[in-house]
C-alpha cells in the first residue's frame, strides 16, 4: 500500500548506492493505524498455545 518501490534514479551514488525506498516501513504504517504494526493478529485461541508443533511432536509412530 502507498507505493512501496525502490527508486534506483533518485539520489547519488555516494549517498543511495542502491537507490531510494519510497514508502512506509511496517513501524509506519502501524502509527498511522493506531497500532504497533499492521498484518496478521492472531485470535486469542492463538495466542493460548503459541509454539503448539513447533516444539512438541504431534504423534509417536
Amino acid at each position: 500500500p502507498g507505493g512501496q518501490v525502490w527508486n534506483v534514479r533518485v539520489g547519488r551514488k555516494h549517498h543511495a548506492p542502491y537507490g531510494v525506498f519510497e514508502g512506509m516501513t511496517i513501524s509506519d504504517a502501524g502509527a498511522k493505524v493506531g497500532q504497533a504494526a499492521i498484518g496478521y493478529i492472531p485470535t486469542d485461541q492463538e495466542w493460548r498455545f503459541v509454539n503448539i508443533y513447533e516444539d512438541t511432536a504431534r504423534w509417536y509412530e
